[in-house]
């Protein structure tokens, strides 16, 4: 496997871009054809604290928000990691009618979460994966609080 990858990555997998884009406070290149956009605060809809509610979730005590951003709804909040378990930071990003792209996903987490933290993209096991039709363009990132660190170098 590893000899694959490294020929894969050798031999240019990766298409060079034309331009390199930045924006400020966000870390890394953007793609071209990226467009910026504000984020804004929303009220929580009341189906949505009903939905909370009927989890006996109080949407205060975790401090739920409410975001649009071009055509992305996003929410935050601190929630029990498990049943039982430490709040976390976690972020719900989706599109009506696509995926969020990866650049939408990183400027919501660089502009929303705490930036002294790392989130995480989770994968669970085919049994615990969460997906309904209706939710097909959803994102989940979580706080990640693993002691062990395995996103830092040296």
């Amino acid at each position: 496997m590893r000899r694959w990858y490294t020929t894969f990555m050798s031999q240019g997998a990766v298409r060079k871009k034309d331009r390199v884009r930045e924006i400020e406070d966000i870390p890394g290149t953007i793609e071209p054809g990226y467009k910026d956009r504000e984020i804004t605060e929303v009220p929580v809809p009341f189906r949505v604290r009903e939905a909370f509610r009927a989890q006996r979730i109080d949407v205060e005590a975790i401090g739920l928000k409410i975001f649009t951003f071009g055509p992305c709804n996003i929410m935050t909040a601190r929630e029990p990691a498990a049943k039982g378990g430490e709040p976390l930071w976690h972020l719900t990003i989706s599109c009506p009618s696509r995926h969020p792209t990866w650049d939408e996903i990183k400027v919501a987490r660089y502009r929303l979460l705490p930036l002294e933290l790392t989130f995480a993209l989770l994968l669970p096991p085919p049994h615990l994966y969460v997906n309904l039709p209706e939710q097909d363009h959803v994102f989940q990132l979580w706080e990640v609080t693993d002691p062990r660190a395995p996103w830092t170098t040296g």
